[in-house]
């Protein structure tokens, strides 16, 4: 879960870059921690956290819930822009959530627990869990012919990330059409910030 917390300060930095470009004020910027000035989001918080407060098998599942809320918010205001920074920073806080969805739903099933969609339907819940997610909330990977242009996968704590050098990984400095041994040794996963010895085919 240490990496799931990594991971969503990395999405928040994504986020504020944003909001930077285009000159947007960030609405929680002085709020305390689960202080909220839209009403629906603080009581969408508080049902969720009291919830949550039960055991750890419900901490999970509302984690579990809150990413799929994730996945279809982002959903809906990524089919209204056009804007390309704007498109691969959706692209990427999507890829985040699918990642973490894995994360919560693994842990529940090492408790004995099936957990079920509230939010996603049982297509795209079954593709966020069974499928890495590369380019879009629909698009999967294929791995090529070609050696030098296999995929590679995160192997940190369920990641799930996808390296597909057909894709690259624009926003990290990485195009498209670069092989996985051929992109820098430093470079990090970006839904996880795992290295690049953490990846294998």
């Amino acid at each position: 879960m240490d990496t799931i917390s990594h991971s969503e300060q990395a999405h928040m930095d994504i986020v504020q870059q944003m909001l930077d470009k285009y000159g947007f004020d960030n609405p929680i910027k002085y709020n305390d921690y689960g202080e909220f000035d839209n009403e629906d989001l603080q009581e969408l918080y508080q049902e969720l956290t009291e919830q949550g407060s039960k055991s750890e098998e419900d901490a999970l599942e509302i984690g579990a819930m809150v990413e799929e809320i994730d996945i279809v918010d982002i959903k809906k205001y990524w089919e209204q822009t056009q804007a390309e920074d704007v498109n691969n920073a959706y692209r990427r806080l999507t890829e985040g959530s699918h990642g973490h969805l894995r994360i919560f739903v693994s842990a529940l099933s090492e408790k004995g627990v099936q957990y079920q969609p509230h939010y996603l339907s049982v297509q795209e819940y079954n593709e966020s869990v069974g499928i890495v997610i590369t380019t879009t909330v629909t698009t999967t990977s294929t791995t090529s012919a070609s050696d030098d242009m296999r995929v590679y996968y995160c192997q940190t704590d369920m990641c799930g990330y996808v390296y597909d050098p057909a894709v690259g990984d624009p926003d990290g400095g990485i195009a498209p059409g670069s092989p996985f041994e051929d992109i820098p040794d430093d470079w990090r996963c970006p839904v996880c910030g795992a290295t690049k010895a953490s990846f294998a085919t």
